[in-house]
């Protein structure tokens, strides 16, 4: 079976968590609680470096340092120069998301985009949960 559960507001460090059915405790186990990052998010790696942005584009992969962990697809937002990507990447059969407090990882296909190309543009990667931690490139 899998439990699902959030904890409550506490201080960064270890905790136990003891589960119970009916009043019956079923199993404890320690849990690390991890404080939110507070160094500004960072692109830590790009791969490739250099990409096409032509029909079936290129698959970049790109991770992120202090972005803060990132638990549903539809959360991240990238753009490149002023295209926003769109907000359903996971429709994207190429895409991956791997996120932590530490590091998140993203995985997606470059949308065709003429005129983009043979030029430096820049990537910014952000959470709708705050705009304002962005990583640019």
């Amino acid at each position: 079976a899998t439990v699902t559960f959030a904890t409550p507001a506490a201080m960064a460090g270890a905790a136990a968590v003891r589960v119970s059915v009916r009043s019956k405790a079923a199993a404890s186990f320690p849990l690390l609680l991890v404080a939110p990052p507070t160094r500004p998010p960072a692109v830590t790696r790009l791969s490739p470096g250099e990409a096409v942005c032509s029909p079936g584009g290129a698959v970049v992969t790109v991770a992120v340092e202090n972005l803060k962990q990132v638990t549903r697809a539809s959360d991240i937002r990238v753009s490149f120069s002023t295209l926003l990507l769109p907000t359903d990447l996971a429709s994207d059969p190429s895409f991956l998301l791997s996120s932590s407090m530490e590091l998140t990882t993203l995985r997606f296909t470059l949308p065709d985009s003429p005129g983009m190309d043979a030029e430096a543009v820049p990537l910014r990667i952000w959470s709708i949960e705050n705009a304002t931690r962005v990583a640019e490139t």
